[in-house]
């Protein structure tokens, strides 16, 4: 059975401006349905409704990044460090993101009971 975290309180009326909502931007998630499931995203950017814009720094770069259904992430809790966050974007480069998720420490199968 998969656990969904905050992220379907904070989509179930689409955005706001609350809190909880700018503290998304620059948080690492993992995938866990599609065809990518399991791979490591930063959260670059909002959509419309229940979407986000994702980067993992290799495959789908800042300036190409991958629209994905929030209700498709899974939150492992970490963010990228502020100093890549400027004015509610991520400045990173794709080099940089790639690191950042690369020295994420990785787990198994830890969003299924």
């Amino acid at each position: 059975m998969k656990i969904w975290r905050p992220l379907r309180r904070i989509f179930t009326k689409g955005w706001s401006d609350s809190k909880d909502n700018g503290d998304l931007i620059g948080q690492i998630a993992r995938s866990v349905s599609g065809r990518d499931e399991g791979t490591l995203y930063v959260i670059t950017g909002k959509e419309d409704g229940m979407f986000v814009t994702v980067s993992d720094g290799a495959r789908r770069t800042v300036s190409d990044p991958k629209r994905k259904n929030v209700r498709h992430l899974l939150l492992t809790g970490q963010r990228i460090p502020d100093e890549f966050i400027r004015q509610g974007k991520v400045t990173a480069s794709d080099g940089q993101i790639a690191k950042l998720i690369s020295e994420y420490p990785r787990f198994e199968n830890s969003y299924e009971s």
